[in-house]
């Protein structure tokens, strides 16, 4: 189980992409997903995968921010790295910012 805390100010949908923990090969096909739609300031408790498919290989974040679709995604390439240990190791994942594509004329 994951605790999920959206702390920003739009509603989000997040996607946990599970799959079972190899020590050797990350690049395995995620198992399956996990998905759920979080208010600003709503916290959620997510579970995920069985006994054999306990491991977070990444996180999506999709967001509608005046009238863009933002989307943010993270896998992860290389065990032990600080994005596997903070999806798969802390209890809570606390979502705080989203990053918007800016595009200026020419």
């Amino acid at each position: 189980m994951k605790t999920i805390c959206n702390d920003t100010e739009h509603p989000i949908q997040v996607t946990l992409y599970v799959s079972g923990r190899s020590n050797s090969d990350v690049s395995q096909i995620p198992y399956g997903t996990r998905s759920v739609e979080l208010e600003p300031g709503q916290i959620s408790d997510v579970n995920f995968g069985d006994i054999r498919h306990n491991y977070l290989h990444g996180v999506k974040l999709e967001a509608n921010i005046d009238g863009t679709k933002v989307t943010n995604q993270g896998m992860v390439d290389l065990l032990d790295s600080a994005f596997d240990r903070v999806i798969n190791n802390e209890e809570l994942l606390e979502i705080s910012r989203l990053r918007q594509l800016l595009v200026s004329p020419a």
